[in-house]
C-alpha cells in the first residue's frame, strides 16, 4: 500500500503544478516519474497532455502510446490520443484510437460522438449519421427511463 502512495504522490504534485499553470515543472515531474517507472500509465497520459499543450504533437502522441502500452485497458489514453490525432487532421488514426476506447467502454456517448465527427470529416456521412442517431436514440431512451413517472411503471 505504501508503494502505491509513493508512486501517486509525485503524480498528484504534477497535476497540481499543471492546474497552477506551471506546465514546464509539471512536465519535468512527469518525465521523472516515467524515467523511474516506465510502466506508470497515468504519468505517461498526463505527460502526453502537457506535451500537446506545449505544441509537441509527435512527443504527445508518443506519450499517449506509451500509456496504452503500459496499461492496454487505459481507455482515457486512447481518448486523448484520438483527440490529438483528430485535432491535427489525422483522421484514420483518430478513428483507430476512438475505437480502442470504445472497445473498453462501448456505451460512452461522448466518444461515440467524437467518432461520428471523425466519420463526418472523412466524408463517411452515412456512417456519421448512423452513429449520431444511435447515440441520440440511446440517450432519449435513458431520459425516458429516468424521467418516467413512478405511477406509470408497469
Amino acid at each position: 500500500m505504501n508503494n502505491i502512495n509513493s508512486q501517486e504522490e509525485p503524480l498528484a504534485l504534477a497535476l497540481e503544478l499543471n492546474q497552477a499553470g506551471h506546465l514546464d515543472e509539471a512536465k519535468a515531474r512527469c518525465q521523472e516519474i516515467v524515467r523511474d517507472n516506465p510502466s506508470h500509465a497515468a504519468a505517461w497520459n498526463l505527460l502526453g497532455f502537457l506535451k500537446h499543450q506545449a505544441g509537441g504533437i509527435e512527443s504527445a502522441i508518443g506519450a499517449f502510446q506509451s500509456a496504452i502500452f503500459a496499461k492496454p485497458d487505459f481507455a482515457d489514453a486512447n481518448f486523448n490520443l484520438g483527440n490529438v490525432y483528430r485535432h491535427h487532421g489525422r483522421l484514420s488514426e483518430a478513428e483507430s484510437a476512438y475505437r480502442g476506447y470504445l472497445a473498453l467502454n462501448p456505451s460512452d456517448a461522448a466518444v461515440q460522438l467524437s467518432l461520428g465527427v471523425v466519420f463526418q470529416e472523412q466524408g463517411a456521412h452515412a456512417d456519421a449519421v448512423d452513429l449520431f442517431c444511435s447515440v441520440l436514440f440511446s440517450q432519449q431512451r435513458l431520459m425516458r427511463i429516468f424521467t418516467w413517472p413512478a405511477h406509470r411503471w408497469p
